[in-house]
């Protein structure tokens, strides 16, 4: 097989995998995978930091209580897109620090801000 048709099998299932998390059963965990899958392997697609930020931002709403997830969201400020504000990195940085004092993506925030 070749390396281009190799790429796109590739891309392929990982769509299919994104689809299939997005249409079944809503979780914290299938949004938070969304949002990795589409800041890493498919950040070439137009838009895909911006569909990433929805997930992990609805990963967040739906378990409020995970704070990993909240670190997560940080790295929407730290790409060259800034997706989020300073400001609001730094709020979420401040109540990932309230309950993860150790926090090195929080403070690192705080520290750049």
């Amino acid at each position: 097989m070749s390396p281009f048709l190799f790429s796109c099998q590739f891309m392929l299932a990982n769509l299919l995998i994104y689809s299939y998390l997005i249409n079944n059963n809503e979780t914290a965990y299938y949004h938070y995978l969304a949002s990795e899958l589409l800041s890493t392997a498919f950040c070439h697609l137009p838009d895909a930091y911006a569909s990433a930020l929805y997930h992990a931002k609805r990963a967040v709403e739906l378990s409020p209580e995970d704070v990993s997830l909240k670190e997560h969201l940080l790295l929407f400020h730290d790409i060259p897109e800034k997706l989020i504000s300073k400001e609001e990195a730094k709020a979420i940085a401040q109540e990932i620090l309230k309950i993860m004092p150790n926090s090195e993506a929080a403070k690192n925030v705080l520290h750049n801000a």
